[in-house]
């Protein structure tokens, strides 16, 4: 079994079932959490906007269809060419599928955000200018973590402590975000002060002590 550890650290994947019979879809609901624990990735059930739609074979058109190309079929079908779930549902087949599709869907993520602003560095702290836009905050965990980075400049570290959600959950959404221009990045104090300290000219440094010593002396009158 995963333990809690492992588990915390698993990319967060959202899912939403729609237009399933109410027998089907609690009893697919009850084994999605019991294998939860055992999925490559950690699967949240929503109703708001997902990564993947779980949708009956028999409403292929509706809107949660329209929304997205992650698409996961559900029916009694033989013929199919999309990525299908069979009835009875049988739970190993159901792990594979959501094993498979993560993985799609997580490396598509990775791929579309090739080209984007340079990643943010353990030592730098960052915060909002501003509010993102209702779309960029389709989670609850995105509106926690818009939160948690609009008062003060907060580091990734602290973030992903004060959030308990994933590193790569809180990257993701703060790359979205700095791509977007909604974040203001800098080095952490500690690391500047460094920088200043390390960069400043020694002989230039010498004479200042020299002359502080010599005004001390000239008070003391030795």
């Amino acid at each position: 079994m995963t333990d809690s550890k492992n588990t915390e650290k698993r990319a967060n994947l959202i899912l939403c079932i729609d237009g399933i019979a109410p027998h089907d879809e609690l009893l697919l609901k009850s084994m999605i959490r019991l294998l939860n624990y055992r999925t490559t990735h950690n699967w949240i059930i929503s109703t708001d906007s997902a990564d993947l739609h779980i949708i009956s074979e028999e409403m292929p058109e509706t809107a949660s269809h329209k929304t997205t190309e992650n698409v996961l079929l559900v029916g009694h079908s033989t013929q199919h060419s999309s990525p299908f779930l069979h009835l009875p549902i049988h739970a190993n087949e159901l792990e594979l599928l959501l094993n498979t599709l993560g993985s799609n869907i997580l490396e598509k993520k990775t791929n579309d955000y090739k080209g984007w602003p340079a990643r943010i560095g353990g030592d730098e702290l960052f915060m909002l200018q501003r509010w993102p836009p209702a779309s960029m905050l389709g989670t609850a965990m995105q509106i926690k973590l818009a939160t948690l980075i609009t008062a003060h400049p907060i580091s990734m570290e602290t973030l992903v402590q004060r959030s308990a959600a994933t590193w790569r959950d809180c990257e993701v959404f703060c790359q979205t975000l700095d791509r977007a221009g909604l974040l203001q990045r800098s080095h952490s104090a500690d690391k500047s002060e460094s920088n200043s300290q390390t960069n400043e000219n020694p002989i230039e440094k010498l004479k200042h002590d020299m002359s502080l010593l010599r005004r001390i002396r000239r008070s003391l009158g030795i």
